[in-house]
């Protein structure tokens, strides 16, 4: 089963993870006009940048790893 987010209110930050929510398998933005769709069961989504900032550094992700975003 797939998740699905079609064409967001406002720019929504995602972060999907694994069953066991131990390791994160994919993070990214979606803008308004755009859709998101993938095959992870476990996704966590962000309106407030800095939330979503916090989540993935405190999970391994580096900061480098988030310049453009």
């Amino acid at each position: 089963m797939s998740k699905k987010l079609v064409q967001p209110e406002q720019l929504t930050y995602f972060i999907c993870w694994d069953d066991s929510r131990s390791e994160i398998k994919s993070f990214s933005v979606i803008n308004t006009n755009q859709t998101l769709e993938t095959y992870w069961n476990v996704v966590d989504y962000y309106t407030d940048k800095s939330q979503w900032e916090t989540v993935l550094l405190n999970n391994g992700i580096s900061s480098d790893d988030l310049i453009g975003y």
